[in-house]
């Protein structure tokens, strides 16, 4: 029976955090003779009013692995890791404190595409989350022109058109971008360009997939 290759990444010098954990979801695994480095990626909020909330952070905060749910071991393996990380460290209190006393939106292609993934993958209770998430997230509309800083980025696999239409609606906004999209936030950087954001783990929907997972006791 065919089996898939193992394959094992060699640094010989520290990575940080945020692109060990790209490849480890790749499935890659990691060896390295220094212990990863904490990423700084994340901007200072402790000054700013306004949170700009991305596609992933909507996700995450209604997804039922973040709302209790995640003593499960699911099929995806993807799943499976994101519920272990969940009883790690818990996302959700970790967003509820940052959005306390801050103002709170997105713009239209964020909610669109948010509410395109919840018709197709959300369960009853994700549901009925993400319609009392979207009474405290100000919708507003997308941005026509691109900030300056971002005007000269390159599109690629990690960048898109989407992305750059949110990420620039929170640019123009003066708000920090709170994502999960760390290979955007990456792959801009990698192109001199600093992006505001708060990143953090990224959480899937997962209530439709507990039917054919298996609980944790």
């Amino acid at each position: 029976m065919f089996k898939p290759p193992k394959v094992v990444f060699y640094f010989s010098q520290t990575i940080d955090n945020t692109l060990l954990e790209e490849l480890q979801e790749t499935g890659v695994e990691i060896a390295s003779i220094a212990e990863p480095a904490e990423s700084n990626e994340s901007t200072d909020i402790s000054s700013v009013s306004t949170l700009n909330i991305d596609i992933t952070t909507l996700l995450a905060y209604i997804s039922n692995v973040c709302n209790g749910s995640c003593n499960w071991q699911f099929r995806e393996g993807i799943l499976t890791e994101q519920a272990e990380k969940e009883r790690q460290t818990p996302l959700k209190p970790a967003l509820d404190n940052l959005f306390k006393g801050k103002r709170l939106i997105c713009c239209e292609t964020a909610y669109k595409s948010f509410e395109e993934i919840i018709a197709l993958l959300a369960g009853a209770q994700e549901h009925k989350r993400a319609a009392e998430l979207m009474q405290i997230v100000e919708v507003l509309p997308d941005v026509t022109t691109v900030p300056d800083e971002l005007a000269v980025i390159k599109f690629s696999g990690k960048i898109n058109q989407r992305s750059l239409k949110i990420f620039a609606f929170g640019m123009q906004m003066k708000a920090v971008t709170v994502t999960s999209n760390k290979a955007f936030v990456r792959s801009a950087k990698m192109q001199g360009i600093n992006v505001p954001v708060f990143t953090h783990q990224a959480r899937a929907l997962t209530e439709a997939k507990e039917s054919t997972a298996t609980p944790i006791q």
